[in-house]
């Protein structure tokens, strides 16, 4: 028995049609703005053009075509040159849990810098309760941060309290910030 492949291609544009594809969508063509490999490995190699900056470096690590990658700064917007530098704007809103004066919280912040002032402290936190060390603590005493909606919470920097924290068996440092698209 022969295929019918003139069937099966209409069949399957009628299928994504009824979807509410475009006819190039329901051919099989990404929709526009879409990555094409995982939103990982671009984000691999977003971490490493911070690192590194030059893209050739960044996308070898994260093996994504400079082609691919450039596309996706453009597309979500999180840097551009600037000179021979780049400058980087990425906004989005990241989840976290951490530890405030107010006590263990699970919070949203917008951009790159507020979340890497967390994951800093956050970092500080879990060594102390390692090591004892509350010199760790010290960059972030009476230190505050901005929330999503605009609310300032201040980090908590008592090394009793945090033991507090830590004896009750809560998870605010197994879990590594997401990203919330």
């Amino acid at each position: 028995m022969s295929r019918n492949y003139a069937a099966e291609y209409r069949r399957r544009i009628e299928r994504g049609l009824a979807k509410g594809l475009n006819r190039a969508q329901a051919r099989g063509h990404r929709p526009a703005g879409k990555p094409t490999v995982s939103d990982d490995r671009l984000e691999l190699a977003l971490r490493q053009l911070r690192k590194t900056g030059t893209i050739k470096d960044a996308v070898r690590e994260a093996r994504v075509s400079a082609e691919r990658f450039r596309r996706f700064l453009k597309d979500q917007d999180l840097a551009e040159r600037q000179g021979r530098g780049w400058a980087f704007k990425d906004d989005r809103p990241r989840e976290f849990t951490t530890i405030t004066t107010r006590g263990e919280k699970t919070l949203t912040v917008i951009g790159f810098d507020a979340a890497s002032l967390i994951g800093r402290y956050n970092a500080a936190v879990r060594i102390f309760l390692e090591t004892n060390d509350a010199e760790r603590l010290a960059p972030f005493v009476g230190v505050s941060f901005s929330d999503a909606r605009g609310r300032r919470h201040v980090f908590e920097t008592d090394p009793n309290a945090l033991y507090r924290v830590a004896g009750t068996g809560s998870d605010a440092f197994n879990q590594i910030y997401r990203i919330i698209v």
